[in-house]
């Protein structure tokens, strides 16, 4: 699947750093943590069009 959306945050120093260590500790890409995070995120829920 392509990835062609772009999301932008600011982040505290303090938000910053704590993503990085994680990041680190995982040896993974600060942005890809992220990506992990997402995908554990609960789907949405489609509405039901039989009604």
């Amino acid at each position: 699947m392509a990835r062609d959306k772009i999301f932008r945050v600011r982040l505290t120093q303090q938000e910053w750093d704590k993503l990085e260590n994680a990041a680190q500790r995982k040896g993974i890409s600060s942005a890809e943590l992220i990506r992990d995070y997402i995908k554990r995120l609960p789907s949405p829920e489609r509405e039901d069009s039989s009604s």
